[in-house]
C-alpha cells in the first residue's frame, strides 16, 4: 500500500479503539473519530448515507484508499454519491463558506466508482452497480438522470479508469487510478 500506510495511523487507532463502544445503533462521529487514524477526520452529516462522512488527508492511489477504508475499525468504502441529493449534499459541504469542509474545496478526492474491468462501464466499487456506460455523452444510469461529470468527461485520456471529484469545478472526472490524492469515505 505504499507510503499511505507508513504512518503512525495504526498506533493512533489502536490507542483509542479499546475505549469505544461498537454499538451499531450509535454510529456518530463521537464514536467513530477516536477509532480513526490521526490523518482522518469524521463529520456528522445528516444528508449523507448513514449520516457519516470521513475525510482522509493522506495521499494515496484509488486502490490504496479502497483497502484502507475496508480495514478501518468501522468498515468503510470510498464515497459513492449515487443520487443527485447525495451529490448536492456533498457539494454543499465543500462549497458553502460556513460548512466544515469548505477549507478543502480546492482538493481533488477519490470517489467509489471505476471502469477498470471494462472500459466505459462505470460501476460502483461496493456492489458493481452500473451507473454510466460509454464515454462523453454515454448512457446515464444514475437515478433521475443527473449528470455530475465535468465537461467533456469521462474522456479516458491516458487510461483514466477511476472516479474522482474535481474540487473547485464541483464535478466528477475520470483519472488514472495510480495517481495519489485524498479521499472521502462513508460507512460500508
Amino acid at each position: 500500500m505504499g507510503m499511505l500506510m507508513e504512518t503512525n495511523a495504526n498506533t493512533c487507532r489502536d490507542f483509542f479503539s479499546s475505549m469505544i463502544s461498537t454499538d451499531s445503533c450509535q454510529m456518530t462521529c463521537e464514536y467513530i473519530q477516536p477509532t480513526l487514524p490521526c490523518e482522518m477526520e469524521c463529520f456528522d452529516v445528516p444528508c449523507m448515507p448513514h449520516g457519516i462522512l470521513v475525510r482522509n488527508d493522506a495521499m494515496g492511489s484509488w486502490s490504496d484508499h479502497q483497502a484502507i477504508a475496508a480495514d478501518l475499525t468501522f468498515p468503510m468504502q470510498l464515497l459513492e454519491p449515487r443520487t443527485e441529493a447525495i451529490n448536492d449534499c456533498f457539494k454543499k459541504l465543500l462549497f458553502t463558506p460556513s460548512a466544515p469542509l469548505y477549507p478543502y474545496r480546492f482538493e481533488h478526492y477519490w470517489l467509489g466508482g471505476a471502469d477498470t474491468n471494462t472500459e466505459g462501464e462505470w460501476r460502483w466499487a461496493s456492489d458493481g452497480g452500473l451507473f454510466w456506460l460509454g464515454g462523453l455523452g454515454g448512457n446515464n444510469f444514475l437515478p433521475g438522470g443527473f449528470d455530475p461529470w465535468c465537461d467533456r468527461n469521462p474522456d479516458n485520456v491516458g487510461n483514466e479508469d477511476c472516479l474522482q471529484t474535481y474540487g473547485y469545478k464541483k464535478c466528477w472526472n475520470d483519472n488514472q487510478c495510480s495517481k495519489h490524492m485524498r479521499a472521502f469515505y462513508e460507512l460500508a
